[in-house]
């Protein structure tokens, strides 16, 4: 199996992409706008990243070089791979995590050049990004969907906006906007998420948003549930 965001050769069960971190599991119903206390595991899961200290997920919060936010005052978060390679040999592999809080963050990269040691340090990416699924995924949905439906407030990630209508991309000239039985699933390729639409019966593309913008990697997620929470 294939990475469909990197092209990775993964291990048949493997549920993210150890190098960008995409998700590949279908099952697209994996998060809901559970309460934090449904929402959570409750184990301590400490992660050592080798040349910029160890980020520990707990049951209240994260933590990272002596910076921790509670889970609950977590409002973003982005996490992504760079391959660099030239005259395609293999130079480099860095991993980005970034978490805010506000104007708060906790912010660090880390990689390998010429590839030595690159499998520990996908390890412990991957490691990094299911903590995240587990512990911040839920609630930073749950934020975005009640400003969308309860508060009425327009969520905006790397241009795209989503209301209760639908969402809406600005180009240069004009702006198109799709309502949300229009909006199609979206997929990760190349680094960004890719929304598309459905206009005329065939699948088109929307948007593409780098998965370095915060909050780009719930996008696949918010669009599941906002139309579960249409019934469309």
């Amino acid at each position: 199996m294939y990475c469909h965001s990197c092209g990775t050769q993964l291990s048949n069960d493997a549920n993210f992409c150890t190098d960008c971190g995409a998700k590949i599991s279908e099952n697209n119903q994996s998060f809901s706008t559970a309460t934090p206390s449904n929402s959570m595991d409750e184990s301590v899961i400490n992660i050592p990243v080798k040349g910029t200290g160890n980020i520990i997920f707990d049951k209240f919060g994260v933590e990272h070089n002596g910076k921790k936010f509670m889970y609950s005052d977590i409002d973003g978060v982005s996490f992504y791979a760079k391959n660099t390679s030239i005259n395609l040999i293999p130079v480099s592999q860095m991993y980005y995590v970034k978490i805010t809080s506000g104007s708060e963050k906790i912010s660090f990269n880390f990689g390998s050049s010429l590839y030595i040691g690159n499998k520990a340090k996908k390890d412990t990416y991957t490691q990094i990004i299911v903590a995240i699924h587990s512990k911040i995924f839920p609630l930073v949905l749950k934020k975005l969907v009640d400003n969308i439906f309860e508060r009425g407030l327009p969520v905006i990630i790397g241009g795209v906006t989503f209301s209760n209508n639908g969402c809406s991309t600005k180009g240069i000239l004009s702006q198109t906007f799709v309502g949300w039985p229009q909006i199609a699933e979206t997929n990760f390729r190349n680094g960004s998420v890719i929304l598309h639409k459905i206009e005329n019966n065939k699948v088109k593309s929307l948007a593409s948003v780098s998965m370095s913008v915060l909050n780009a990697v719930v996008i696949p997620d918010l669009i599941v549930i906002c139309k579960r929470v249409l019934g469309v």
